[in-house]
């Protein structure tokens, strides 16, 4: 059953997040975030990777605002300064992180992956009072010839291959199907 589960999630990724992700963020782009992104990213791509957590910190910094329709209209960002917009009210969730951290590692030559994580049991939770998905997109990179977690910021547990720095997640998934979404 879990490689079932594995095989309909690379389904989904491939056949269907691939161009569904990028369609929904232009619509959002030229519908309800017209006009130009403010110009951040070429600012910080070269700092280091607690100083990029810094400018771009989910406590401190910026909100986290769920895709459209409690996240079935999921899209991750397609211009890396959309992620600093301050009238996002949506679409700022765990995918504009990851892909934000995919950019940067990808920006320094890292090996790099930005990852699905679906947590094993019931697709679908209601979490104050919304439904919620139990998919969570993640970064992981090597740095220093191990393996590190980028969930939202980076944690510091580095690990030997992908599937253990993923069990480090801050959302508490222990038991999860996972898959690569880009590389």
């Amino acid at each position: 059953m879990k490689n079932l589960i594995k095989l309909m999630l690379w389904l989904y990724l491939k056949l269907i997040r691939s161009w569904k992700s990028p369609l929904i963020y232009w619509i959002l782009r030229i519908t309800k975030y017209r006009g130009n992104n403010p110009q951040i990213w070429n600012k910080i791509k070269d700092l280091n990777i607690n100083d990029f957590h810094k400018k771009i910190c989910h406590r401190t910094q910026y909100d986290y605002y769920l895709d459209p329709l409690g996240g079935a209209l999921d899209n991750s960002p397609q211009q890396k300064n959309f992620f600093f917009r301050e009238d996002l009210t949506s679409s700022r969730d765990c995918a504009a992180w990851a892909r934000m951290w995919y950019w940067y590692h990808k920006y320094h030559n890292r090996e790099v992956y930005e990852i699905v994580m679906l947590k094993t049991g019931p697709i679908l939770e209601i979490r104050n009072k919304k439904p919620f998905l139990n998919i969570h997109m993640v970064t992981v990179a090597k740095v220093d010839g191990k393996y590190q977690l980028f969930d939202y910021r980076p944690i510091n547990k580095k690990a030997d291959n992908i599937k253990k720095a993923l069990n480090n997640n801050l959302v508490n998934y222990n038991n999860f199907i996972w898959n690569i979404n880009k590389k």
